[in-house]
């Protein structure tokens, strides 16, 4: 007699499980191709080494994607920060307060990007909704341009007199942040049209599953207090206060045990 059972299972083992491979596989190629585009997904497969390789990678998950911006992403990624904090306490002690603050917002997202595209990493969601800006300070150095980044910053954001202001924020905040090497989570923001999906949950836990293969713990700072919880969720403890005129919340996550 013919046995089914055996006959069904090497259906399954020859036919069915390579198949479901396949088109997994080639879901993520068309997704691929999609958000880096032609040129970029060819030089993507070719496997070129170095930054211009390591720019194009994209991290995937059962469920999501997380795209390294590129500087032909940086307007997009700019309109969503600049409108995720247009109304948050931290960055608007920083930014100078008169009719161009918006723009002055602006500026800082500018300024943030273009560090941690040098000293770090800029990440979209998959639907382009959200942006995390990741900074790494053991990588950050001394150059020609970051002065100028600088420059521009106190020029067309802080302003002459919020300089010393500044300086003395950031002097208190360095001095409650450990000593170590870290993965410090500048910015997260998604554009407030598409908030409440679950966009923004989605993106951290991307950055931190990078985190993680970094063995990096994620460093931040955040001036809402509503948010509190929802970093708690995944993982984050507060380690730290600092009174400011408002209350800036430190916090901290530990890369997962493997």
């Amino acid at each position: 007699m013919v046995d089914f059972r055996d006959r069904a299972v090497k259906i399954r083992d020859t036919i069915l499980m390579p198949l479901t491979e396949a088109v997994l596989f080639l879901s993520f190629e068309v997704r691929a191709l999609r958000y880096l585009g032609f040129q970029s997904f060819i030089r993507y497969k070719a496997g070129i080494s170095g930054r211009a390789i390591s720019g194009l990678r994209i991290f995937y998950t059962s469920t999501y994607f997380m795209i390294k911006a590129e500087s032909a992403d940086k307007e997009l990624a700019l309109d969503v920060l600049s409108r995720s904090f247009v109304d948050n306490q931290s960055v608007n002690f920083i930014v100078r307060q008169d009719k161009k603050k918006t723009q002055r917002i602006r500026t800082l997202m500018d300024y943030s990007f273009e560090l941690c595209q040098h000293f770090g990493e800029a990440w979209l969601s998959d639907d382009r909704k959200a942006c995390a800006l990741v900074l790494y300070p053991h990588k950050k150095h001394m150059s020609l341009f970051a002065i100028w980044l600088d420059v521009k910053l106190i020029v067309r954001a802080i302003g002459l007199s919020g300089i010393r202001k500044t300086l003395s924020r950031e002097a208190l905040v360095k001095k409650l942040q450990p000593k170590e090497e870290k993965a410090y989570l500048w910015f997260i923001g998604v554009d407030p049209e598409h908030q409440h999906r679950g966009t923004g949950s989605k993106l951290m836990k991307d950055v931190i599953a990078n985190a993680n293969r970094n063995d990096l713990p994620i460093y931040l700072e955040t001036s809402t207090l509503k948010n509190l919880p929802w970093y708690e969720n995944l993982g984050f403890q507060v380690y730290g206060r600092l009174d400011l005129g408002y209350t800036l919340y430190f916090l901290k996550r530990e890369p997962d045990k493997q």
